[in-house]
């Protein structure tokens, strides 16, 4: 059968019913469903797949064409699957030692890997040197958790990364990643008299290497079987790491939610960054903020129709920020995960598009309110004492940039009275100290942040 005709087949109304009704979808939500499908596939194969989309779930449709009848062979639901291979493993791991000397020539040799949800180093000078000084003492060290790659024959860090660096750049003279350029090696600091300043070669010299040599470290392997894709790794990543103080909330979800709206979140973010010391930008604080504004942004578009509602101040409701960081990113994680299933390049360059936009939107309301705040943008200013605080405020930065997003179409007041309009409102008498300073995640203190803002940045809207 032609191509033609196949297509005309899928594209007739009477089709999308049958396959609706297949689907158990209500017969008048038939409009909402979208269906897609690889023409190559379509034109060489009797039997091929097409995806139907409905709501937030996507099908794979096993369909049957012969002399102009179809039919439904089979079906999946990607969404179900994809979570339940989060939770569905098999997985084999082993434990053994190998020496500090051992580690070191492994990750020399580069047969140690670091895997991208991995954070970078974070640890100082001291902190390196105090695990070194341990060792040499013949402390113990906790086990290190490594994922082997079957094929490349290397292994992937997931537990250790700070104390497996430390360890390498001890033994080789490396400088340690996060020092400047200028930093020659690596001499131990903060540490007993007997080995300060010196370096594994200085020690070896003096015959104090052996506990470091011939000293070993708990390995707990992992191999894994099944799914046959990375989901299990970055679950296990986020098992191990979740419960302790090793990661930030942001890296935990940088870890489990990657794609593209992962990938395009820590990009944009760097338009964050000067608000941010070294430290906060390693454990993702940017990220978090960023994600902070697009969570907020699409709650209050999606539940409010993009307007503040006159009663909020009678909503009741509280907003766990941490639960609605992680359905946003879920959200976006599981529309990647669908159109990598259904390998539809049109589709994945619509979603791409949609969230090059959305980023755009944000930068730009970003760069508004430098304009407008310069130096002190994002920072609360003190009525009684006249002054801007030094201190980066994320409560500001989402009330500030969600109102700019909400309000788009609008036309901003001059910037000289929107400042004055600002100050004023942290004075004790405005409503917008209370919405500031009392529960910010209660539902009508954020929504009343936003009504507060909007009339300091907008003329009343004309009825």
């Amino acid at each position: 059968m032609q191509l033609e005709t196949k297509k005309e087949i899928l594209n007739k109304i009477e089709f999308k019913k049958s396959l609706s009704n297949y689907l158990c979808i209500d017969e008048d939500k038939i409009a909402q469903v979208d269906i897609t499908y690889n023409q190559e596939e379509i034109a060489m194969e009797e039997e091929f797949n097409i995806y139907a989309s409905y709501l937030e779930n996507t099908y794979i449709v096993n369909v049957k064409i012969d002399d102009n009848e179809y039919d439904f062979i089979g079906s999946e639901n990607i969404n179900n699957a994809i979570l339940s291979e989060k939770t569905n493993f098999d997985i084999d791991y082993w434990s053994y030692n190998i020496t500090y000397d051992q580690l070191s020539r492994l990750y020399e040799s580069d047969k140690i890997k670091i895997p991208d949800m991995q954070r970078g180093f974070v640890w100082d000078d001291i902190q390196a040197s105090r695990l070194i000084e341990s060792i040499l003492m013949g402390l113990p060290l906790p086990s290190l958790f490594l994922i082997k790659n079957i094929e490349e024959g290397d292994y992937m860090v997931v537990d250790g990364l700070q104390r497996i660096t430390s360890i390498h750049a001890f033994r080789y003279n490396r400088r340690l990643p996060n020092r400047k350029s200028i930093v020659a090696g690596f001499s131990l600091k903060g540490v007993n008299a007997e080995i300060v300043n010196k370096t594994y070669d200085d020690l070896l010299a003096e015959g104090k290497t052996d506990k470091f040599d011939m000293g070993t470290i708990n390995v707990i392997e992992f191999k894994q079987n099944k799914p046959d894709h990375e989901e299990a790794m970055y679950t296990l990543f986020e098992r191990l790491n979740g419960g302790g103080t090793n990661l930030s909330p942001q890296q935990i979800r940088n870890s489990i939610y990657y794609g593209i709206f992962n990938d395009l979140l820590n990009e944009n973010s760097s338009s964050l960054e000067k608000y941010f010391s070294s430290k906060a930008i390693l454990s993702l604080a940017p990220s978090e903020n960023m994600l902070r504004i697009i969570s907020i942004y699409e709650k209050i578009s999606k539940d409010y129709n993009s307007s503040i509602p006159e009663d909020f101040e009678e909503i009741t409701n509280t907003i766990s920020y941490k639960r609605l960081y992680n359905e946003t990113c879920s959200k976006y994680h599981m529309e990647y995960k669908t159109l990598q299933r259904i390998k539809n390049e049109e589709k994945e360059r619509e979603f791409r598009a949609k969230l090059d936009l959305l980023f755009i939107k944000i930068k730009k309301a970003i760069k508004k309110v430098e304009e407008i705040f310069g130096d002190n943008s994002f920072v609360r200013y003190e009525y009684k004492k006249s002054d801007f605080v030094s201190r980066f405020s994320p409560v500001l930065l989402e009330g500030l940039v969600v109102t700019i997003l909400l309000n788009e179409e609008r036309d901003f007041r001059d910037n000289d009275s929107i400042l004055e309009s600002f100050k004023n409102m942290f004075d004790e008498e405005n409503n917008f100290d209370k919405y500031f300073t009392q529960g910010t995640g209660r539902l009508r203190n954020v929504l009343g942040r936003i009504k507060s803002i909007e009339e300091v940045f907008y003329e009343p809207r004309v009825l």
